[in-house]
């Protein structure tokens, strides 16, 4: 063992003492450290991870000293498999793929798996259950709001064999085949099946619902698992869509008895007849049929045929109530123009050899071009539901404002609202067209009260001479008659 003397001892205090003043003083503030390098302590400056100032040293003693990166792949500090290679950049290192390394995928064009990392031979497997759905049906999806939950696909498994467990950077997509007929009222829930100690539910964790079709519903997932599409109807639209359905078919029932009345009207009623009358006849005459034939076979899809007869009846019967309301206001516009008063007497420079080609031609020819070249869309509840929706926009003049904000997104309760007043505007149109041509029109009230009167009267000469039958008849029965028949 060595013994140093105790000046050398004393000497080697001094020595570290002045050390650490010099560096204190080099660095007691802390001043600006250079590129890549943070202050540490308060006192000095120390590179960055993956930066050094030479081998195992990172501590800044001399203000001139940068930093400069550490190259790990030439010193063989990362440990990258064998179909990978290690690659330096700035401050880092990463292990990338050898670029003709394949991952095999045995249902190419079914399922596309982005994979960063280097597996070894990978297989990727999807696997359809024909009959699984029967005991794993909608009834093992709970949701609050959800009613009528049904299997809407096959169940899919899909599954990666390698050593190494994949973690999916990207989603994998997956189209799935409809095995039920759509509801425009469903929701479409992609789920994947997710066990528990109870047995396991449905659960959307991870997936979701990108698109859906007639024939195939697209889904987006984040892992690999028992796939599948559950059909739902929410609780809260179900109730609206049923009230909804109150008001159309009780609106259209009163629309129905006051566009006929109108219609009678302005057939009979000869003191009112012109122009503006006529086109308030055909305009109802329109009106009814359309409104009568959607009551009747709105709902009717089945046949095929049937269906798509009655699409093409409304198609024209709405498009020609729209070329009539369109008359109506070229009329009113020609009237106001050349300073006319707007009443029944005049019938201004409106010609009705020009109405019945307008009011009747254009609809049947938009119609019958439509037909042959696009009778693939006539047919499905669907887009008979979509296409009076629209074409209403145009028809019903005081609704076209509101159903217009009907295409745009809004909040739930304002399109609530708006689906509301539209649907009431809308089913009341023959209640408008009642209220305002005829029980509002002085001429045609006038009318009403000669009709009523003249039946009034018919009735009441009727039942007098009924009465005087019915006394007469009491009269000869109880008049004496002789043996013989004489008095």
């Amino acid at each position: 063992m060595r013994i140093f003397p105790p000046l050398s001892i004393s000497a080697l205090r001094v020595l570290m003492v002045w050390s650490v003043v010099q560096l204190q003083n080099v660095s007691a503030s802390c001043p600006q450290c250079s590129e890549n390098a943070d202050c540490y302590n308060s006192t000095h400056c120390i590179c960055k991870d993956g930066f050094w100032t030479g081998p195992d040293s990172r501590i800044i003693i001399e203000p001139h000293v940068k930093c400069e990166d550490i190259d790990e792949c030439q010193l063989g500090i990362p440990v990258c498999k064998d179909v990978s290679y290690c690659k330096n950049k700035i401050g880092t290192y990463i292990c990338s793929c050898v670029v003709n390394y394949r991952i095999f995928n045995w249902v190419a064009g079914i399922v596309d798996i982005e994979n960063p990392e280097c597996y070894d031979e990978t297989a990727v497997a999807l696997i359809a259950y024909q009959s699984l759905g029967k005991y794993l049906n909608g009834s093992f999806f709970n949701k609050e709001g959800i009613q009528e939950v049904k299997l809407n696909s096959l169940i899919v498994s899909g599954a990666i064999h390698s050593e190494v467990k994949p973690v999916l950077s990207e989603p994998v997509l997956l189209t799935l085949q409809n095995t039920q007929p759509i509801d425009p009222r469903a929701e479409h829930i992609c789920v994947h099946w997710e066990g528990s100690e109870e047995g396991g539910s449905w659960s959307t964790k991870g997936c979701s619902h990108m698109h859906t079709n007639d024939s195939y519903t697209t889904c987006k997932c984040f892992h690999l698992s028992s796939f599948a599409v559950l059909m739902a109807l929410s609780l809260e639209e179900d109730s609206v869509l049923s009230a909804l359905s109150v008001i159309t078919y009780v609106g259209l029932s009163l629309s129905l008895l006051c566009l006929f009345l109108a219609a009678v009207t302005f057939l009979l009623c000869r003191p009112i007849q012109n122009i503006s009358t006529t086109l308030h006849l055909q305009l109802s005459i329109c009106l009814f049929l359309a409104d009568l034939l959607f009551l009747t076979g709105i709902n009717r899809t089945e046949p095929k045929i049937l269906c798509s007869l009655i699409a093409g009846m409304l198609h024209y019967l709405y498009l020609a109530s729209f070329m009539w309301m369109f008359l109506e206001g070229l009329h009113l516009f020609l009237t106001v123009r050349n300073l006319k008063v707007a009443n029944y007497s005049s019938s201004g420079r409106f010609k009705k050899r020009f109405m019945y080609p307008v009011g009747y031609g254009i609809p049947a020819f938009i119609v019958t071009v439509s037909a042959i070249t696009g009778h693939e869309n006539y047919g499905t509840h669907t887009q008979v539901m979509t296409f009076k929706a629209i074409v209403q926009l145009f028809v019903l003049g005081c609704s076209w404002g509101i159903g217009l904000f009907m295409v745009f997104e809004f909040g739930k309760t304002v399109r609530l609202i708006i689906a509301y007043l539209f649907t009431i505007i809308n089913v009341l149109q023959g209640v408008l067209i009642f209220v305002v041509h005829c029980l509002l029109n002085r001429q045609v009230r006038m009318e009403y009260k000669k009709w009523f009167h003249k039946m009034q009267k018919s009735a009441e000469i009727e039942s007098t001479e009924m009465s005087y039958s019915t006394t007469h008849t009491k009269m000869v029965s109880s008049t004496p008659k002789s043996r013989y028949g004489l008095i």
